[in-house]
């Protein structure tokens, strides 16, 4: 059977506008910081509490709770779409991440998902500044450890 040319086209490369992210997530980290400042109280409401336990039972989420929420998931982003813009913008992402990283341990007392973020902030910074990256991972290591001792 002789070889025969069909109408297929090659595979190409994706190519990515570096900038547009950079845009999108400087539009991101810029809306967090609105409703940050609208945030008045941070704290979650509890209706009841077990002291042996440390434990809050949920009642319906405040309107600050909310819009926490809301910062957190406009924060983490605006740290992909730095990760995402290329390598000029990674120290950017990084902040970003351990923005949200801090506000997640503030505000909702997780220290589990905070030192993900640390983490994620300590991989994005890592290939170009090791001294920057290795904060983060103490910051991940510390409540990594103290999770473990509960």
């Amino acid at each position: 059977m002789p070889f025969t040319k069909t109408s297929r086209t090659h595979l190409r490369a994706v190519s990515l506008n570096h900038d547009e992210y950079a845009l999108k997530a400087e539009k991101y980290l810029r809306q967090a910081e609105e409703v940050g400042a609208r945030t008045s109280g941070r704290h979650a409401r509890c209706i009841g509490l077990e002291p042996q336990q440390n434990q809050c039972i949920m009642a319906y989420p405040s309107a600050s709770e909310l819009q926490t929420k809301h910062e957190l998931k406009l924060t983490v982003q605006a740290a992909q779409g730095f990760r995402l813009a290329g390598e000029q913008y990674w120290f950017d992402s990084a902040k970003a991440y351990a923005k949200a990283a801090a506000l997640w341990k503030e505000s909702f007392k997780d220290p589990k998902k905070a030192a993900e973020l640390y983490k994620e902030a300590a991989i994005v910074i890592e290939k170009i500044d090791s001294d920057f990256a290795n904060e983060y991972y103490r910051k991940f290591i510390k409540m990594t450890l103290n999770l473990s001792k509960k």
